[in-house]
């Protein structure tokens, strides 16, 4: 298969100049491919040059619908009226300058942004489902923080409360009186071992 690119007024022209095999379609949609991601949303293939292969007729008539699902118009010129849409590239040119192509490479436009209109649309659902259920979390969240803050507040009071009502263990009689008995009789045991 040899691909060949021309341009003809504002229309662009792939002629396939050998015969196309089932391994080449591949190679083949890649190519078109490129010419629509380069902007030329409407292409002529050319296959009056080649044989085509009884077996590869249904792929090569898929392509119009694979153009359009890619956003483009592409008519296939051949005499195989199973694959093709003209019989000659004149015919083909025609066809993509008349009013009808104009209508229907814009409803195929107007269709892939339609498709991308509705992604986007299921895309944003989600956003605002999400969005919806963060909002319960936040809300969840912030009463638990004043939940916690009232929380720390109150242990805060029963803290100082504690501490304003605190006594000094050493401030009680009785607790002075048997730290100074202990203190004399440690002194005693030490100096009864000579350690004082």
């Amino acid at each position: 298969m040899k691909l060949k690119l021309t341009t003809q007024g504002t229309h662009t022209i792939l002629s396939v100049t050998e015969n196309v095999t089932q391994q080449q379609i591949p190679v083949l949609k890649a190519g078109i491919s490129k010419i629509f991601q380069a902007g030329k949303k409407t292409v002529l293939l050319d296959l009056t040059q080649t044989l085509a292969d009884p077996a590869i007729i249904r792929e090569m008539s898929e392509l119009q619908l694979w153009a359009m699902e890619l956003g483009a118009q592409l008519v296939a010129v051949t005499a195989l009226r199973d694959v093709g849409q003209a019989g000659s590239v004149a015919e083909g040119i025609q066809l993509l300058g008349s009013q009808m192509a104009l209508l229907l490479a814009n409803e195929t436009k107007l269709k892939t942004q339609l498709s991308a209109l509705e992604k986007q649309l299921v895309e944003l659902d989600k956003k605002l489902n999400s969005v919806a259920s963060n909002e319960n979390a936040l809300a969840k969240l912030k009463k638990e923080n004043a939940d916690l803050r009232n929380h720390v507040t109150e242990l805060e009071k029963e803290v100082a409360r504690r501490l304003r009502n605190r006594v000094d263990i050493f401030e009680s009689e009785l607790i002075k009186n048997k730290m100074e008995r202990l203190s004399g009789s440690v002194e005693l045991i030490l100096g009864q071992q000579q350690v004082l």
